[in-house]
């Protein structure tokens, strides 16, 4: 049984998120579908990004992953591509690059048809690709794919500045900054985590349980990204923290 996931920002009070899976499901009865996440900030294909990167290893080569999140680029279509062994399907408004960096694959166009919406194209393309149907005779290859260069850290010999990327449900901040760069800059030497106007953190916490009740702590989550949490609280609104806000971390 093929797997569709979808990754909308179409939220949950309106029909869209019904509307597109009833076009799968018409086009491949017996299809499974798997919501990631329709809570998606709207525009924001930041945060699609990383929701959609830290899911796809978990599922199966063959699976199809839908990303409906659009910025309202000019003229946007959608494409689509297969990467190890798994397709994508996506609007072109460089959320590819956001996701898999540069992209050693060919990138197709879903061209618009005037008797279908974008949805009942989404579902005949995955429809096609199951069956077996040559794409290329379809789907041309895509011109004018929009890139994005993601948000990196800053690194100095003795310092590195970040970035927050995404708040969580619970209020954590993720950081743009993953555990492999952390100890490669770091060498062992003590650090300090600054943020806002409050004490820097100067330990990795092993879980969100560890330290007390309403203590700010920084721990690596299973993605292997830097998180600033509080114990049993909501670090995003106890501590002010935002989204693009710049944390820095100082070693030695």
């Amino acid at each position: 049984m093929a797997v569709v996931t979808l990754t909308t920002d179409f939220g949950l009070r309106d029909y869209y998120v019904g509307a597109l899976k009833g076009e799968i499901i018409s086009e491949n009865p017996g299809i499974q579908l798997v919501d990631i996440s329709h809570l998606i900030t709207p525009f924001d294909i930041v945060e699609a990004a990383y929701t959609l990167r830290n899911i796809v290893s978990a599922y199966p080569k063959g699976s199809f992953h839908v990303v409906y999140v659009k910025n309202h680029t000019p003229g946007q279509t959608f494409l689509f591509f297969e990467h190890q062994y798994r397709y994508y399907i996506l609007p072109n408004n460089g959320i590819h690059s956001l996701i898999f960096g540069e992209l050693e694959a060919e990138i197709r166009s879903i061209p618009p048809h005037e008797d279908r919406t974008p949805f009942q194209s989404i579902a005949r393309l995955i429809r096609d690709i199951r069956l077996g149907v040559d794409v290329r005779e379809l789907y041309p290859i895509a011109e004018g794919v929009v890139t994005k260069i993601p948000l990196q850290p800053i690194v100095h010999r003795d310092q590195i500045r970040a970035a927050i990327i995404h708040i969580d449900r619970y209020g954590n901040a993720v950081i743009n900054l993953q555990r492999s760069l952390f100890e490669r800059v770091r060498k062992n030497r003590p650090f300090k985590i600054f943020f806002k106007n409050t004490n820097p953190i100067t330990r990795i916490a092993k879980s969100y349980a560890d330290g007390n009740i309403g203590e700010p702590i920084a721990l690596f989550n299973m993605q292997g990204y830097l998180v600033i949490a509080t114990i049993m609280g909501n670090a995003a609104e106890e501590l002010d923290l935002k989204k693009d806000e710049s944390i820095q971390i100082v070693f030695g």
